[in-house]
């Protein structure tokens, strides 16, 4: 996907994480978020790190790469 649609990613990963018009899936979502900080998405890093530092649905990661 090209920078114009990783807003895109972001929203669709709001959506799996919250369940809100598909069915919830937190790995689909951490995926859609990873995609979307990749291609430049700050919000879509901010939601990843949002997962990783609560644990909700993933595994809880507060290393600093």
């Amino acid at each position: 996907m090209n920078g114009g649609v990783m807003r895109g990613c972001t929203n669709l990963g709001n959506m799996y994480r919250a369940g809100g018009g598909v069915a919830q899936d937190f790995n689909r979502a951490a995926d859609l978020y990873e995609q979307a900080c990749n291609g430049g998405d700050l919000r879509g890093c901010n939601n990843l790190g949002d997962m990783y530092q609560a644990g909700g649905g993933i595994t809880q990661d507060l290393r600093v790469p």
